[in-house]
């Protein structure tokens, strides 16, 4: 089969850019899709039958992203109900008497996060990158969190960085460091707001 290049002249350039076919559609339903067109709409234009593909150009549009984050992520009082769940209560590492919390994320050393109220003396869990989603933990209101965050961008850099070497579109890995990450940034927002309430 032979590729079809199509040519188009951007500006005043006299060099044209060159597009295959291929890429020409995907560009189209994607574009497409981040005016806000409709799968079926979308799919007369490809040219197919099912509205599979439209579907996924839609479901893949930052924009559709933004909307479900403005809607769930950015309500204070959605992050604060999520925030409860996810952790237990605040403490100040002074007030602990229990177990503390360490583990390696990003190939460092993270300790004074928190305690674990965990039953058992051995956590069936990740220690360290697991506990800023278990009920168990107890945030320290002067722990490192920042640098377990930090650490958890160098992973998801390496990750992607593996994936893009191996051409794998969706590692299974980011889904999972992306949540760990947000559950960290949850646990220093709350310890943001309880500061600025004890400020008050």
């Amino acid at each position: 089969m032979t590729d079809i290049y199509i040519y188009m002249m951007i500006g005043d350039t006299d060099s044209p850019v060159i597009y295959t076919a291929s890429l020409f559609r995907h560009n189209v339903g994607h574009s497409m899709a981040m005016s806000g067109a409709s799968a079926p709409e979308i799919a007369y234009i490809l040219g197919q039958s099912s509205y599979v593909v439209a579907d996924r150009y839609i479901a893949a549009t930052p924009e559709l992203a933004d909307i479900r984050e403005a809607a769930l992520g950015r309500n204070p009082v959605f992050k604060n109900m999520m925030a409860l769940m996810l952790t237990g209560n605040l403490v100040h590492s002074s007030e602990w008497e229990g177990r503390n919390v360490a583990g390696s994320i990003g190939g460092q050393l993270h300790y004074h996060l928190g305690g674990c109220n965990y039953e058992e003396d051995i956590c069936p869990f990740a220690q360290g990158r697991g506990c800023y989603g278990c009920l168990y933990f107890k945030p320290f209101i002067d722990g490192n969190h920042k640098k377990v965050f930090l650490s958890l961008n160098d992973e998801i850099q390496n990750v992607r960085d593996v994936a893009d070497d191996a051409g794998i579109l969706n590692h299974p890995l980011l889904k999972e460091l992306v949540r760990r990450k947000q559950h960290v940034n949850q646990v220093m927002a709350r310890i943001e707001m309880a500061n600025v309430r004890r400020a008050i």
